[in-house]
């Protein structure tokens, strides 16, 4: 998750004054939090080069990380004193809380802020019945060429509820999508998977599939289907360890094909 080095490896073996580091940034920023301040509270992706991983200088005061690894939602807290080096690897969201004001230097390019940051942390909720109009508005919201609603009326939204493990994905106590599985003989099927489109190619749905996948286990294999067009989702999937098994066409009654999907055969 993360590595801290001492700064005393960076000093400058003639001018014993200087410290170097051999990072192509555009500038550098100077962050100062004040003592009981709290900074971070985000993760990166590693798509930027700046941010693969995150260098952090350390340059004076006390700061308390709490770091929590998003493939298997291991938690880590630890305290450093500076001068430090602090390295943060990707998919790893970090939160800093100033023991002591602290003075911090890290590299800073556009790629980096516009593309790599990724601030949400996502929970998954127990759903319920009387959790059906929520459920309803995400699957008309989400209706697509590459995706079909399951379910839209209350009746057999509730029923889609009793015979489906649902959970919701929550980002800082907003709901922005569903994912659903059935415990079968022989395997696990994720029946829906739901991120609202605002909150789409930002991370939440590979949280949110990572912490359903953790919560199944491996006890037999996870299968599901999706739209050959869907390519995001399907590099998802990818990532998570899924293979591409078939192809079935007209899935869902709607004329458009489907990827099915499976881990752990």
């Amino acid at each position: 998750m993360y590595e801290i080095e001492d700064i005393e490896k960076y000093r400058d073996k003639i001018d014993k004054k200087v410290y170097r580091f051999n990072l192509e940034a555009q500038e550098w920023i100077l962050v100062n939090l004040k003592k009981g301040t709290v900074g971070g509270q985000h993760y990166h992706q590693g798509i930027a080069r700046l941010k693969n991983p995150e260098i952090t200088v350390f340059v004076s005061g006390k700061i308390e990380y709490t770091l929590k690894d998003l493939a298997n939602n291991k938690i880590e807290k630890f305290i450093v004193d500076s001068p430090k080096i602090i390295k943060i690897y990707p998919n790893v969201f970090h939160e800093l809380r100033a023991i002591e004001e602290s003075f911090f230097l890290e590299p800073y390019d556009d790629e980096s802020e516009k593309n790599d940051i990724i601030g949400e942390i996502v929970k998954l909720i127990k759903a319920i019945a009387d959790d059906w109009r929520i459920i309803s508005d995400l699957e008309k919201t989400s209706a697509s060429k590459i995706f079909h609603p399951t379910v839209i009326e209350e009746e057999e939204t509730r029923q889609f509820v009793n015979d489906n493990e649902v959970f919701l994905i929550d980002v800082d106590g907003k709901i922005i999508g569903i994912i659903a599985y059935q415990n079968k003989a022989d395997q696990f099927y994720i029946s829906e998977f739901i991120i609202g489109k605002e909150y789409q190619n930002k991370g939440c749905g590979k949280q949110a599939l990572n912490l359903l996948l953790e919560k199944i286990g491996n006890s037999k294999s996870a299968t599901l289907r999706t739209h050959p067009e869907n390519t995001p989702a399907i590099i998802t999937y990818l990532k998570a360890g899924f293979k591409i098994k078939g192809w079935k066409e007209n899935c869902y009654g709607d004329g458009e094909p489907r990827l099915i999907l499976i881990k752990g055969e």
